[in-house]
């Protein structure tokens, strides 16, 4: 029971930091640079700042590990790359506000996000035979 109520806390976390720098450059930058620039600064920090979060607070791996983190970020890839596909329609289609529609895409890409670091970024053992630190 303890692992999905910290899921919650740490995942609110992210998602809460994430989308605030996209709210924040977008309120700096927005008018100057376009969103979708925007979101590539912000899913930078973002998943710099979820790493950080989900290994040190909920998953608990040791060590440093290439492997680990090189995962970590294609579970991230994936869901940035449905983000850059699925913010422009919504802006463009659907007419939502940049930061409405990243607040609703951010929260399918949290769900996307904890499935997979679950079940393939912070596995055990997957690291094996590698060189970790």
């Amino acid at each position: 029971m303890r692992r999905p109520v910290l899921f919650l806390v740490i995942g609110a976390w992210n998602t809460l930091f994430g989308y605030l720098v996209f709210v924040g450059l977008y309120a700096v930058m927005g008018r100057h640079i376009h969103y979708l620039f925007i979101l590539l600064i912000c899913h930078v920090a973002a998943v710099t700042n979820a790493y950080l979060s989900y290994k040190w607070g909920l998953f608990r791996t040791q060590g440093y590990g290439w492997g680990e983190y090189l995962r970590f970020w294609t579970v991230h890839l994936y869901t940035f790359a449905a983000n850059l596909i699925l913010l422009p329609l919504c802006v463009q289609i659907l007419k939502l506000g940049p930061v409405l529609a990243q607040g609703i895409l951010t929260a399918l890409a949290a769900l996307a996000g904890y499935l997979g670091h679950s079940r393939f970024t912070f596995t055990p053992g997957l690291d094996r035979g590698s060189a970790q630190e």
